[in-house]
């Protein structure tokens, strides 16, 4: 709710109240509200600033492709083996990851174009 009137530029104050708790009243699970609570920020995030967001993400994948392919390439000169596994997962990083990048220009891209 404070995102929301942050972003309708409505005026807040803290307002002190007291309140009372009888007995145990958690109905959550403090790891699923946690998470809960966290997938909440990173969508958050996701929507407001998605460049940030999905670059980060899709170069830190496309950075691991590079470097678990460089590894295979290197590996495969030096002893004549090709790491099947390590490469296809270097080439699904890869990709995964410049679709990441290029989601993000595109988000980027349409949310201010207003």
């Amino acid at each position: 709710m404070i995102a929301i009137a942050e972003e309708k530029n409505l005026k807040m104050t803290e307002v002190p109240i007291t309140v009372q708790y009888k007995g145990n009243t958690s109905t959550l699970n403090p790891w699923q509200h946690g998470l809960g609570v966290l997938a909440q920020i990173l969508n958050m995030i996701s929507e407001r600033k998605p460049l940030f967001f999905f670059g980060i993400v899709g170069s830190a994948l496309t950075m691991g492709g590079l470097i678990a392919g460089i590894r295979s390439v290197q590996l495969f000169t030096a002893s004549n083996l090709l790491p099947i596994g390590t490469v296809m997962l270097s080439v699904l990083f890869f990709i995964i990851g410049v679709l990441c990048l290029f989601t993000g220009v595109i988000l980027h891209t349409l949310a201010h174009r207003k």
